[in-house]
C-alpha cells in the first residue's frame, strides 16, 4: 500500500520512486462521552478552538460534531509484531518509460518495534510499515524518513542501496524537502512522530547539509 504520501519522480533518469507498507490498519471507534470521562478528550461546547486530545494524542482522531472518537493502530498481536509474516515496507523504482521495477528493496528494522524495540542489537532487516514520502535530487540520491525505526535515509538512484542513513530524534512520518543556498544544498525533515504509527514523539527541524554538516532545531 502506498498511502497518502505518494511518490517521487526523478525526471533525469525517468524513475518513479515510492515506499509501500504490507501492513492492514485498524480503525476503532468509541463514545465520545467514554472518552471524555476518561479523561483522554476534553470536553467541548462548540465554541472557540477545538481541544486535542490529551496522552497517546496523535492515534486519536477528535472527530468533532460526531458521537464517536477513532483511534488508529497498526494490526498488531500481543507481542506488538505484526499479524502477518515480513516484509513490511519496501521501496521500489519503477521506469516510466518501460514501466517495469528498475529495483525493489525492503526498507526499515525492527529497532523500534515491539518486543525489539530495548534490543538495538536486534535491527532485523525485516523492511518496516512507514508513513511519509521521498524526495530525489539531481545528484542521484533519495531521501526518505517515513518508516517506523525513526531513521532518515538515502538511497542510491542507481540500485536502491542505502549510502546514508542518521537516527532522528522522533519519527520522521513526513516527506523530507531539499534547497539550496550559496551553492550548497541542504535536506530537511520534520520529526514528529506519529501516534497511528506508534512512533516517538517530538516537536523536531533537522536540517543536513550534503557535505557532511547537521543542524537540529526543537520548537
Amino acid at each position: 500500500m502506498v498511502d497518502w504520501q505518494g511518490a517521487s519522480i526523478d525526471p533525469q533518469r525517468k524513475l518513479l520512486i515510492a515506499n509501500a507498507s504490507y501492513l492492514p490498519f485498524r480503525i476503532r471507534l468509541e463514545h465520545r462521552q467514554k472518552a471524555e470521562n476518561a479523561g483522554i478528550l476534553p470536553k467541548w461546547n462548540g465554541q472557540g478552538d477545538k481541544p486535542e486530545a490529551k496522552g497517546d494524542a496523535l492515534s486519536v482522531s477528535p472527530d468533532y460534531g460526531t458521537p464517536y472518537i477513532a483511534y488508529t493502530s497498526p494490526w498488531l498481536n500481543p507481542l506488538e509484531i505484526p499479524c502477518k509474516g515480513p516484509v513490511w515496507g519496501t521501496i521500489t523504482a519503477i521506469d516510466l518509460v518501460t514501466k517495469k521495477i528498475v529495483w525493489q528493496h525492503p526498507v526499515g528494522t525492527t529497532r523500534d518495534t515491539g518486543p525489539f524495540r530495548t534490543h538495538n542489537n536486534l535491527p532485523l532487516p525485516t523492511g518496516m510499515y512507514n508513513i511519509g514520502g521521498s524526495v530525489v535530487t539531481k545528484g542521484g540520491v533519495s531521501f526518505m524518513g517515513a518508516t517506523a525505526d525513526d531513521y532518515l535515509r538515502g538511497f542510491d538512484m542507481s540500485n536502491g542501496n542505502v549510502i546514508w542513513q542518521d537516527r532522528l530524534p522522533a519519527g520522521g512520518q513526513a516527506t523530507p524537502m531539499s534547497y539550496q543556498i550559496d551553492g550548497k544544498q541542504y535536506v530537511v525533515i520534520a520529526a514528529g512522530g506519529h501516534g497511528g504509527l506508534g512512533t516517538r514523539s517530538g516537536d523536531y527541524i533537522i536540517a543536513y547539509s550534503l557535505d557532511g554538516d547537521q543542524g537540529a532545531q526543537a520548537h
